[in-house]
């Protein structure tokens, strides 16, 4: 079963805790028949994405991810080792589900100033609405089958789901209006909703993102009307909110408060 971390003390005990054991084991030569961390965590990564094998998840050796294609989109889930991980003592893993699309990418290229593929991505605890940190032990042998069993379900039962409506692009930006967590972060979403040419639903993530921050809506209204006046050739770098605000500027997006 997965340890469950909730709050910034469950973070910290964990990392204090996995130090603790750690202790001595670093820069030193494992005892004789411990096994490798990255032998470990390979081999359950390859013995997961065959559990998969029917969703057409293939694995990745060398990024410790699962990928699978579609023809806008890429799903992945990648295996992050702890940072105290040491041979014989201590095998923590953690599993993270991420969207990509190589034509968002070329998108952001042209239009938003920045080279970056993502469209969403989240820890797979988090997937259920619980904000919960999902991590679990490989180092017993005995117990590393019922372990690498728990990372199979959850991902069936939590990520599974999570990535189907991230298949067809006409289906993308209605799902993404319902993720709370893009009122706080607004910039993948307005650029996503652009790249399919929905200007309404990107008038929408604006909104929802200055709502949570009336304080900042008059700098960046401010940042909006600078930037019509300069309509400046490449992104400002200053902020967050100067390149949101020429991106709206760039893709011919009118706010009615400007």
């Amino acid at each position: 079963m997965p340890k469950s971390l909730h709050s910034v003390e469950d973070h910290v005990a964990d990392i204090v805790s996995a130090r603790e054991r750690a202790t001595g084991g670093k820069f030193q030569a494992a005892a004789p028949g411990a096994e490798r961390v990255a032998d470990v965590i390979d081999a359950a990564g390859l013995e997961i994405s065959k559990a998969l094998s029917e969703s057409e998840f293939k694995w990745s050796k060398t990024r410790r991810t699962l990928t699978r294609r579609t023809k806008h989109f890429s799903h992945e889930i990648s295996f992050q080792g702890d940072a105290e991980n040491t041979s014989g003592i201590h095998i923590g893993v953690s599993v993270h589900t991420c969207v990509r699309s190589k034509e968002l990418g070329a998108w952001r290229e042209t239009n938003a100033g920045r080279n970056y593929s993502g469209v969403w991505a989240s820890q797979i605890g988090y997937l259920d609405g619980s904000f919960n940190y999902l991590k679990w032990q490989l180092l017993d042998k005995d117990r590393r089958q019922s372990e690498i069993d728990s990372i199979v379900s959850t991902i069936e039962v939590l990520a599974l789901p999570a990535f189907e409506p991230f298949r067809f692009k006409g289906e993308l930006v209605e799902h993404l209006l319902q993720l709370n967590q893009l009122a706080r972060n607004p910039y993948n979403a307005i650029d996503i909703a652009l790249w399919l040419g929905n200007v309404a639903a990107a008038k929408e993530f604006l909104n929802q993102y200055l709502r949570t921050k009336e304080h900042a809506r008059k700098e960046f209204l401010g940042h909006y009307e600078n930037e019509l006046r300069k309509l400046s050739p490449i992104p400002p770098t200053d902020s967050p909110e100067q390149r949101l605000a020429w991106v709206l500027v760039r893709n011919g997006v009118e706010l009615e408060d400007a």
